[in-house]
């Protein structure tokens, strides 16, 4: 990563952009395993009617994502 943003986006800001570089892949799970996973969860759980699920296809679609 370090090289990548070297060379593409100089070294006069490069702390900064290391910095987003870096925020990206917390952001990137929050959003993904909190928003989006769960979101599918929910709903193919009410599609199956329920609520809470013990098997795998609850989480097919999710883990798939």
């Amino acid at each position: 990563m370090v090289p990548t943003a070297s060379e593409l986006f100089g070294l006069e800001h490069f702390g900064i952009i290391y910095t987003f570089m870096i925020l990206g892949n917390p952001i990137g799970a929050v959003f993904f395993s909190g928003l989006v996973a769960g979101r599918l969860y929910d709903a193919e759980a009410t599609r199956q009617g329920s609520s809470t699920c013990y098997d795998s296809k609850h989480r097919m679609f999710s883990c798939l994502v």
